[in-house]
């Protein structure tokens, strides 16, 4: 069984850059002759935030459209609509289900598109527009933890390539107004790395030298069509225990915080630590697991809004069932939510009159070991009445990792399931269920583009580490591998890795630390899927970054360099490349 991709969530990122109305598209939309027909295309971003980000900036400097899902760019019928100046973004500033227009009235050839192709800038280097005010990189996160304020590299895998957008089912144009909102996963998609060696990646920040920390975009892409969506919004409430007795205020509360405080709202805010989501789930069919279509955070008033939600073909209503969960609280289950086509976040669905009350829970801490590098891991739980388990919690592993682990341990709860059903806006009242897995039993499954899933693994407080197996390729690919050299003319690298992409998504990485000495290094990827001269498989592109750098001063001494396309269409590739100073 293999997951869904649940991405067409970065896109999102390249349109963001298109605050300017698109022009004349370059590439297979010129010519003379009778005009085709066409249809009008608006295209909206929005976000799924994570507050524990100050800023996530990207630099979008072009996106592509083609009507077939084809992974070579050198491909005829692109249609391309490079940015007069590359825009940067900040990803975190969209929340609450906000969506910012910024393209209108393109018009696209009627048709049915199978991707779209969305490039960002190289990460380092002179930025390629005109940087906001204190921003460092083309693409950068702003953070603050124990020891300051930071600003740290957004690593792009592929950036000569692109990310590559494949919707679920084809994106349509017709003489209609298409209205298309871009969603990209800050929560869950930048996944932080540590660039120090082989350093554990528990060590802490202030231990290692500047720029030891970095974060990587693992995009996963996701498109929605607002003509046919709706919103959901609510309201949570701290456990009791959070405020002692004082909390008997919030029994008569009804409606939203906006009545409350401002020293209770901060309290709030304080207790949240910045850890809550939020996840609109539908049954997987293809899976038979929920799958999120749909995250987001509460803010400091304990509100969250989820938008856009799909509402599929000729319905006017979808069902969604809601997972709320956050650190050192336990998980809430919400059944049977009806979200409304056309509603929008002020005019939404309300989950319930009430907050919902959170109850305080304890939870324990887990790491795995997954292969290959472009792997991520989800936790499930079931409920006895319902045998189609529940995404719990989701992370990507840190591809630095030479164990393929996350680069910090995920917290899980070791408590009950709250459960409770939707009742048209009313009180929801919530009962404590023990998962079919067990109090604080779920079971994981990893996953990889590309490849198949893993069996699934039980996980308690008794298994702190999770080992899978290497993921198998998935059919009818068989194993390939890429092979070179890598040419080093400047001395003082002693560190290195491959990022191994396939359409902008990272598949594999190779450690090169062995390989950026002066001089010509051969090397040798691990296993990718490819094809046979008796079976090709078509689409099997590859793209290489590396990266090089110095452990003792990883933010002076960066190289890179890259290689694109390489065929594993029929036979094992070959690439040569040749590392230049930023």
């Amino acid at each position: 069984m293999k997951q869904a991709r649940p991405g067409l969530i970065g896109v999102i990122l390249l349109f963001i850059a298109m605050t300017t109305l698109l022009t004349a598209g370059c590439g297979g939309g010129g010519g003379g002759g009778a005009a085709a027909p066409s249809g009008t295309a608006s295209i909206h971003i929005t976000d799924a935030p994570d507050l524990n980000y100050d800023h996530v900036w990207i630099t979008v400097t072009e996106a592509w459209f083609h009507k077939l899902d084809t992974d070579d760019l050198t491909d005829t019928g692109w249609i391309k609509f490079p940015l007069a100046t590359p825009r940067t973004i900040d990803l975190a500033s969209l929340s609450a289900g906000q969506t910012q227009e910024v393209w209108s009235g393109l018009k696209l050839p009627a048709g049915k598109y199978g991707q779209i192709r969305v490039f960002l800038a190289p990460t380092e280097g002179p930025a390629k527009g005109s940087l906001p005010s204190g921003v460092t990189f083309n693409n950068e996160v702003d953070f603050t933890d124990g020891t300051g304020s930071h600003k740290a590299p957004l690593r792009i895998p592929s950036p000569a390539q692109g990310i590559k957008v494949v919707p679920e089912t084809p994106i349509v144009v017709t003489s209609g107004d298409l209205k298309l909102a871009l969603d990209f996963n800050v929560g869950e998609d930048v996944v932080e790395i540590f660039r120090q060696g082989q350093m554990s990646s528990a060590q802490n920040l202030a231990a290692v030298p500047t720029r030891a920390k970095e974060f990587i975009l693992k995009a996963r892409l996701r498109y929605f069509d607002m003509n046919s969506a709706g919103a959901l919004t609510g309201t949570v409430a701290p456990p009791a225990t959070a405020f002692g007795n004082a909390s008997s205020a919030f029994r008569n509360i009804s409606g939203a915080f906006t009545n409350l405080s401002s020293s209770f709202r901060t309290a709030f805010k304080n207790y949240t630590g910045k850890n809550f989501t939020v996840k609109a789930e539908q049954v997987n069919p293809v899976t038979s697991l929920r799958q999120a279509r749909r995250s987001t955070t509460i803010d400091n008033r304990g509100r969250f809004t989820l938008y856009p939600l799909p509402v599929f073909g000729t319905a006017t209503t979808a069902t969604y069932d809601l997972v709320i969960r956050g650190r050192n609280v336990e998980t809430i289950v919400i059944n049977g939510v009806k979200v409304h086509k056309g509603s929008s976040p002020d005019k939404s669905t309300a989950i319930s009159n009430r907050p919902i009350r959170l109850t305080t829970g304890s939870e324990y801490a887990v790491n795995v070991n997954a292969k290959p590098a472009g792997a991520a891991v989800t936790f499930y739980q079931t409920l006895p009445t319902d045998p189609v388990p529940y995404e719990i919690r989701f992370r990507h592993i840190d591809p630095f990792s030479t164990t393929g682990s996350f680069s910090t341990p995920i917290e899980l709860s070791s408590g009950p399931l709250h459960v409770g059903a939707f009742s048209n806006g009313g009180p929801i009242t919530l009962t404590s269920v023990t998962p079919t897995e067990g109090q604080g039993v779920f079971f994981a499954i990893a996953t990889a583009e590309l490849f198949n899933p893993s069996p699934r693994t039980s996980v308690s407080s008794l298994t702190p580490l999770i080992a899978f197996s290497p993921l198998a390729i998935s059919a009818p690919a068989e194993a390939r591998t890429i092979s070179g050299k890598i040419t080093v003319k400047d001395a003082g690298l002693d560190q290195g890795i491959m990022l191994i992409t396939h359409g902008g998504t990272l598949v594999d990485t190779l450690d090169l630390s062995d390989k950026v000495k002066v001089g010509d290094n051969p090397y040798t990827t691990g296993k990718l899927p490819g094809g046979t001269t008796a079976a090709p498989l078509s689409g099997a592109l590859y793209d290489l970054f590396v990266l090089g750098w110095s452990a003792a001063q990883p933010d002076k001494t960066t190289e890179t360099g890259s290689a694109a396309g390489v065929n594993l269409k029929t036979d094992n590739g070959t690439a040569n490349i040749t590392m230049s100073k930023l």
